[in-house]
């Protein structure tokens, strides 16, 4: 049973909002979500209003006996038991609430005028909108699919893309690595990537280090991107929000997929998903759909995980680099997408969410050509973009 705390403005002493918040305890096996303190059961219809449109399941409530006024020195609750049972039962009627309570200021005469309101009322059937797949950091919530598409996720932040950042992290200047991920914040990401891997540093150390800095700064949710499910689990246990994963795939099997996924159990997050298994990245739209399908069953049914958070990436070559033996790479990913689109129906509930990286075209590559590709990539169901602000965005 989670109770939270929201100031009359809505939001947690934070400034995390309700939708936040729901999106990083859904996953967890819980009795309820609900309010308590803060306020009375009269400031409570707004906010009660954002769960239930967010949550799914029983939803409590557990208002104050009033707003405190200071009499004297004294806190003073003046709301009486018959006003709250009165206010509480409005909300009962109108609401899926479960659970009934009182918190500071009321006494044993306020949870007695709650009693007929529970005999009165049954609890209504759930309201909330369907769950279609979210992220979220310390402060907002963010759909994983964008309306409309892609969803942007700022690559900058990237140790091994980016010499830039490099740099930083070599110099340990977080505050230079923190502006740099903010400044993909401010020019158009929904979600920022953050990779700190590099040769001869400890990974792990300077993970943990950059994820407290995110939590305070971003409004954007955190893509957690490294090859080690060490890293993983302390990103995981450090981040304030919902985070996504990049990625999991079968290169070595399976260990650090099922080590991955071990830690999301106890630490929700979205994944991204790649197509590549013991023989390597897969090359054609078949194999591609193959390894996707294995991936999904072992997220969902040996994990138990809630398949709109499974993101898939269908991975091509540098289709612009000139080499033969990729003349169809952007064909058979293509074909990939719209595979998974049409098969969607044997992987029920499925997001089929895809990404793309830029890239994958050489620089040489043309404004026309990329624009072509995009278009096209559009039309099969693509809702993700890795991300370089002011060099991809004229294209979406």
């Amino acid at each position: 049973m989670v109770s939270i705390t929201v100031e009359q403005n809505g939001t947690m002493l934070m400034g995390t909002d309700i939708a936040a918040a729901v999106t990083l305890l859904r996953e967890y096996p819980l009795f309820s979500i609900g309010l308590n303190c803060s306020t009375g059961p009269d400031l409570m219809h707004n906010p009660i209003h954002i769960l239930s449109e967010n949550y799914n399941g029983k939803i409590s409530c557990i208002p104050n006996a009033g707003l405190p006024e200071n009499r004297g020195g004294q806190m003073v609750y003046d709301m009486t038991p018959e006003r709250l049972g009165e206010i509480v039962e409005e909300l009962v009627k109108e609401f899926p609430i479960g659970v009934l309570g009182g918190c500071c200021g009321t006494t044993p005469a306020h949870i007695a005028a709650l009693r007929p309101v529970a005999d009165r009322n049954k609890p209504k059937a759930p309201m909330a909108k369907e769950y279609k797949g979210e992220a979220s950091s310390l402060y907002l919530s963010t759909t994983l699919v964008q309306e409309p598409a892609p969803a942007l996720i700022g690559e900058r932040a990237n140790a091994n893309g980016s010499k830039a950042f490099r740099e930083l992290l070599l110099a340990e200047d977080m505050e230079g690595m923190l502006a740099v991920a903010k400044e993909q914040e401010e020019t158009g990401a929904h979600f920022i990537d953050a990779c700190v891997a590099y040769a001869g540093r400890n990974e792990k150390e300077d993970m943990g280090k950059f994820m407290h800095l995110l939590n305070k700064t971003l409004t954007a949710p955190v893509v957690i991107d490294s090859t080690e499910p060490d890293v993983i689990e302390t990103a995981l246990k450090s981040c304030a929000g919902k985070p996504v994963i990049n990625s999991i795939n079968f290169e070595d099997g399976g260990d650090k997929l099922h080590s991955t996924l071990k830690a999301v159990k106890s630490h929700p997050a979205a994944v991204i998903a790649l197509t590549i298994d013991e023989d390597g990245m897969a090359m054609t739209a078949d194999k591609k759909f193959e390894i996707a399908e294995r991936i999904y069953k072992i997220f969902t049914e040996e994990y138990g995980l809630n398949p709109n958070d499974l993101i898939f990436d269908p991975l091509t070559f540098s289709i612009g680099s000139g080499d033969t033996t990729l003349v169809d790479a952007a064909i058979q990913t293509n074909n990939a997408i719209k595979n998974d689109k049409r098969e969607a129906d044997r992987c029920k509930d499925c997001a089929w969410a895809f990404k793309y990286f830029l890239w994958s075209f050489q620089r040489e590559q043309t404004d026309t050509q990329l624009g072509i590709f995009y278009i096209r990539l559009s039309s099969t169901g693509w809702i993700w973009q890795l991300f370089t602000p002011l060099k991809s965005s004229r294209y979406l």
